[in-house]
């Protein structure tokens, strides 16, 4: 009786429990706010998407050069992408907002998320190629990039707590203001990890309490830069071949290096140095 008052269009997003007496959504998220061109891949056909656009299991989001979108998920949960990201809803299965399993598969790109009601262990998981964070309720940054041959996973948090899985099923707990960063060389599938905290006035940037979540976008976390890192750092290596990671952000810190920073990290400078020999011996024999 319920879902004969609901048009045809909105029904199909839909199914009636008779022990709750309620509809609940078959779908997963829908698009709140857009800037630019988003496109949905649905059972391999691409298409353009408006806001209000909903998504199902199995669906992706694209965006595009200087695109944004944020969606709402069904469960409260809001989810920000950034400029050239992609995300898959890899599974889903929904009884209510704090009974819900949701895998979302991060494929590349910025993502911001906030889980508004606590799940329980292992219910939601946002996971890269190379590592999966569960969460219970909590507020989310994560990257992923393929620069050259290798590799790059950023997970951070700005409140609550989360763990980090990666492929050897090594455990990373994160808290407020943590972050771990995983770098893959994909030619010999070595890998590294590095886990810290982020800078405290990129945090308090990150964590603003005047967005209005509804409206605006939270900041994304910044793309990982070699230099961020101290040259003993057990991921610094996997960059010193890959010179094309120098980019023109780095250029800048190298022409300003003269300049005394009070957050430089010890062994930034040498490193520096060393990163700018490489390109230079690359740009010589291209």
């Amino acid at each position: 009786m319920l879902l004969a008052c609901i048009s045809p269009l909105m029904a199909q997003d839909f199914k009636f429990d008779p022990a709750k007496g309620k509809a609940i959504p078959t779908y997963i998220a829908q698009i709140t706010v857009m800037k630019g061109k988003v496109q949905k891949m649905s059972k391999g056909s691409t298409s353009d998407v408006q806001p209000g656009e909903r998504f199902n299991k199995g669906d992706s989001i694209i965006t595009n050069e200087k695109s944004f979108v944020k969606l709402l998920v069904v469960d409260d949960t809001i989810l920000s992408l950034g400029p050239k990201s992609e995300i898959n809803f890899e599974d889903f299965d929904f009884t209510e907002k704090t009974d819900r399993k949701i895998v979302y598969n991060f494929i590349k790109g910025q993502l911001t998320g906030h889980v508004k009601n606590k799940a329980k262990e292992n219910d939601i998981v946002v996971k890269t190629k190379m590592a999966s964070m569960g969460i219970r309720g909590t507020q989310i940054l994560v990257n992923h990039e393929s620069r050259g041959k290798v590799d790059i996973s950023e997970f951070a948090l700005l409140t609550g707590s989360a763990e980090v899985v990666d492929g050897k099923s090594t455990k990373y707990p994160l808290k407020k203001g943590d972050r771990v960063v995983f770098v893959q060389d994909n030619t010999n599938n070595k890998g590294a990890s590095e886990q810290g905290s982020i800078p405290r006035e990129r945090f308090n940037e990150l964590n603003r309490e005047d967005i209005d979540e509804e409206k605006d976008f939270r900041p994304f976390m910044k793309y990982f830069e070699p230099t961020d890192v101290a040259a003993e750092s057990a991921i610094q290596p996997f960059f010193h071949s890959e010179p094309e990671f120098v980019s023109e952000v780095t250029a800048e810190r190298s022409a300003n290096s003269g300049a005394k920073k009070t957050d430089e990290k010890p062994g930034l400078k040498q490193n520096l140095k060393k990163l700018n020999e490489k390109l230079r011996e690359y740009q010589k024999h291209k």
